[in-house]
């Protein structure tokens, strides 16, 4: 018996894509469906027991007609769960988990979206000031209240906040992994890691 080759990860997961919208399977509401999707399209990609056979070296997800298919066909908390587990395989438990680490990240993203909107180093600062000066909030509810900003501004831009987080999901999850670790390790190195 000749022994099969196995499937890099990467090709597998564009293989079992390409399978799941030739079958119609994105289409189909059924949650359980959904969940099955996610876990296909999580980066640890369980399905990378399986055996695909032999992807051409060139496959990529830009290929598809719609390319963000596959996340559009999925609920917000499926993609939470996705983004979950690609965080722990990037960046280790400790560091996905880790609440202020987490928060460290989001101000970066924050700060970055700022920059983004013509917005001034220097009144950053002094907002960073002024935040701290105030009483300590709820996790829950600034994570809301970050949650109905980014609805604002993207209404401002024209842009739709769930569109632009679904090219996000399919952005990062198409990049290799070591990209993200090593991007990581460097924010550490420079002094950006919350112990």
């Amino acid at each position: 018996m000749t022994a099969r080759k196995r499937v890099p990860t990467q090709q597998l997961a564009v293989a079992t894509l390409q399978f799941l919208q030739d079958s119609g399977v994105l289409k189909d509401e059924n949650l359980e469906t959904q969940k099955k999707l996610a876990r296909l399209f999580a980066m640890g990609y369980r399905a990378a027991e399986h055996d695909f056979g032999v992807m051409p070296d060139q496959v990529r997800l830009e290929r598809y007609t719609d390319e963000l298919a596959v996340e559009r066909a999925i609920p917000r908390d499926q993609r939470q769960a996705m983004i979950t587990d690609w965080a722990r395989m990037a960046f280790g438990e400790a560091e996905a988990t880790g609440i202020p680490q987490r928060g460290l990240r989001l101000l970066e993203e924050a700060i970055e979206a700022f920059q983004a909107c013509g917005g001034d180093e220097a009144i950053a600062h002094k907002l960073v000031k002024y935040v701290f000066e105030h009483p300590l909030g709820q996790i829950g509810q600034e994570l809301g209240g970050v949650a109905v900003t980014v609805l604002a501004l993207a209404a401002a831009a024209g842009l739709s906040a769930d569109e632009e987080e679904c090219r996000e999901i399919h952005r990062v999850l198409s990049k290799p992994l070591r990209e993200f670790t090593e991007r990581n390790a460097n924010k550490n190195a420079a002094g950006f890691r919350i112990s």
